[in-house]
């Protein structure tokens, strides 16, 4: 019973680290609004403040949580897709790649959207110059594994018990899964609070 108070209190601290990330990406995108009062820029605001709010709905047990998660990666990644590319000196076309993301996007699930949002980060910190973007791609991919990892509850009514406890809550699978999620989650962090960092930085050499 101690064991799964402790494993609880984890997940409980994990998914608040995550709204706090998220909550900071969403700041951060919204201070941008100031400069650049484009589509691209409030939708990814706006996308981040609905994914932080979707982690709160997780910890409070709310049913539409997955819903909220699953607006809220679409959303911040149709503003990270529609983002104009720092142009690179153009050697060959780069039309395939702008394009072929449009391909059965209708058929993508949950788990794979933040794989959708993780490629658009790649995509502009590789295709265009904006490299520091990268490291929210791997934070992205490594919350896919997350989410993949959510489909244990698939087979939880597997009449082998094996698959039973490594699909049931507490099971090995659970366990991946948050480790996956705090990992995906660390690393979006690094980013958002070293950029938060920046501006509070900004912020108090502009008020001395």
């Amino acid at each position: 019973m101690e064991k799964y108070l402790i494993l609880e209190n984890i997940r409980f601290v994990i998914l608040l680290f995550g709204a706090l990330t998220f909550g900071g990406m969403s700041w951060l995108y919204f201070d941008a609004i100031a400069v650049k009062k484009q589509l691209n820029v409030w939708l990814s605001a706006i996308g981040s403040a609905i994914i932080a709010i979707a982690f709160l709905a997780v910890i409070l047990g709310i049913d539409w949580s997955t819903n909220l998660r699953f607006l809220g990666y679409l959303v911040l990644g149709v503003g990270v897709w529609i983002k104009p590319m720092s142009s690179r000196p153009k050697i060959g076309s780069t039309e395939v790649v702008n394009s072929f993301w449009l391909m059965e996007i209708k058929t993508w699930m949950l788990p794979l959207l933040p794989g959708w949002v993780g490629l658009g980060y790649f995509r502009l910190g590789t295709v265009g110059l904006e490299r520091h973007l990268s490291r929210l791609g791997v934070g992205m991919y490594l919350l896919l594994v997350a989410e993949c990892l959510e489909y244990r509850k698939l087979f939880v009514s597997w009449s082998d018990p094996r698959i039973y406890l490594a699909a049931s809550e507490f099971g090995l699978f659970w366990m991946l899964h948050l480790v996956f999620l705090f990992l995906g989650l660390l690393v979006v962090a690094t980013w958002v609070f070293s950029y938060l960092l920046k501006r509070f930085e900004t912020q108090l050499t502009l008020l001395l």
